[in-house]
């Protein structure tokens, strides 16, 4: 799978994914988290990189007011309409939305005083090279802000990611570079950003009844950010599905499975 099949399937997943992305205010808490962190001032311009439904760009507008702008990016157009429902409903005139794969859209350097990235940045195929594309729109003194998880995070995904090994299948490890609050430091600094700043909220779960781990199997295969590239080893995964099961119910005790949802809300600055 290249590059830009990947891109296609992405944005798939997320059309497909649009109509439900609202229903409980998880990712909602996440965006006014990340938003709260980067601190948008009046009449700023706030680039929000994979906006999905909006739910960041708006809360940014809020903030920056009528003299301020902010541009919402997204490669899925499901996602973006959901975006431009909310828009309109909030009757936000100082939001613009562009349908666009975040990591060919360019912008001129120094023209943002904010970039945003909300639970979206493990997707990108080079999160360094993001991160200095991002440094680059920036103003003097302006910052970028996401989210992200620990490595330890969604047990279920290391379970698929266990059961395929065993098999010789190599599946993506997402978000590598940002699976540490000292991984995060890192990574921002190499893209030239100072003053990293890494909160960390550990948080977990119980997967009860075993249906939710059932169900997990089905959103990690249909992902691509987490599929194998290579169709062979992909087609051999759908095969694995019970001894997945199997070695969640192994690890499983009276409370169920234990999912560790640890995340890293991370702010730069560039000097």
């Amino acid at each position: 799978m290249t590059d830009h099949e990947y891109k296609q399937r992405l944005a798939e997943n997320f059309d497909a994914r649009s109509l439900d992305y609202n229903t409980n205010n998880f990712h909602g808490r996440l965006a006014e988290r990340v938003v709260a962190l980067a601190r948008p001032q009046p009449d700023d311009v706030v680039l929000d990189i994979a906006t999905g439904t909006g739910l960041a760009a708006l809360a940014a507008a809020r903030l920056v007011g009528a003299g301020g702008r902010v541009v919402g990016v997204d490669v899925s157009p499901g996602m973006l309409a959901g975006a431009k429902q909310a828009v309109e409903a909030a009757g936000a005139k100082n939001v613009e939305l562009v349908q666009a794969d975040a990591e060919e859209k360019t912008f001129p350097a120094a023209s943002f005083d904010v970039v945003l990235c909300v639970s979206s940045l493990p997707y990108f195929t080079d999160i360094p090279a993001a991160l200095k594309t991002w440094h680059g729109y920036l103003k003097s003194g302006g910052r970028v802000a996401f989210n992200c998880w620990s490595a330890g995070s969604y047990v279920t995904g290391s379970l698929v990611r266990a059961v395929a090994a065993r098999h010789g299948i190599v599946m993506p490890v997402t978000g590598e570079e940002i699976g540490s609050p000292d991984r995060c430091r890192a990574v921002l600094a190499a893209a030239g950003f100072v003053d990293p700043d890494v909160v960390v909220e550990p948080t977990g779960q119980h997967f009860v009844p075993m249906a939710q781990v059932e169900r997990a199997w089905d959103g990690w295969v249909k992902n691509p950010v987490f599929h194998p590239r290579n169709p062979d080893a992909a087609a051999k995964l759908l095969g694995l599905r019970d001894e997945y099961l199997t070695e969640a119910r192994s690890r499983a005790t009276e409370q169920g499975v234990w999912d560790e949802m640890t995340a890293y809300f991370v702010v730069g600055k560039k000097a």
